[in-house]
């Protein structure tokens, strides 16, 4: 636990279609600028065989905004929802920067990770190749957009 107050995020959060479905619930955790509504399509096929819990994490979609981006904080923040919804253990999946959250949830609680699927990513330090992105949305925050000094490679 850090000591960075958590934030209530957004989910969404889909029942079993199968009544009969006895199984720990999936939890999917969207990359870095996605949200919970990127993985719409997916959570209907999952849905029919299990609960699936797609949420957006601070920062993100419908999620509070707030100070502090560290993984053991969103880890927290991802504690406290399944805190919230009572779910003891689920399977978790994370998609790219949601896959080192999923990682360093199944390293911080490892008694609420039935399973783990990290997709897009592996568990070593990365460069940061967004700096050029985040300038860019930092200049429009404060009202003071710039033309960018070289052209930014998409």
């Amino acid at each position: 636990m850090t000591d960075v107050a958590t934030v209530d995020l957004h989910f969404i959060d889909m029942p079993a279609e199968d009544a009969s479905a006895d199984t720990a619930p999936l939890v999917v955790i969207h990359g870095l600028l996605g949200s919970a509504d990127n993985w719409r399509s997916h959570v209907k096929v999952w849905q029919r065989t299990r609960r699936v819990i797609a949420l957006d994490l601070r920062n993100h979609g419908r999620s509070p905004h707030a100070e502090g981006m560290r993984y053991a904080t969103m880890v927290d923040d991802v504690i406290a929802l399944l805190d919230k919804l009572a779910i003891e253990r689920a399977h978790v999946l994370g998609h790219s920067m949601g896959g080192k959250v999923a990682i360093s949830l199944a390293r911080m609680a490892p008694e609420r990770v039935a399973s783990l699927i990290v997709a897009d990513i592996a568990p070593v330090a990365y460069e940061h190749g967004h700096d050029d992105v985040f300038a860019a949305l930092e200049n429009v925050r404060e009202g003071q957009p710039k033309i960018a000094a070289k052209p930014m490679n998409c």
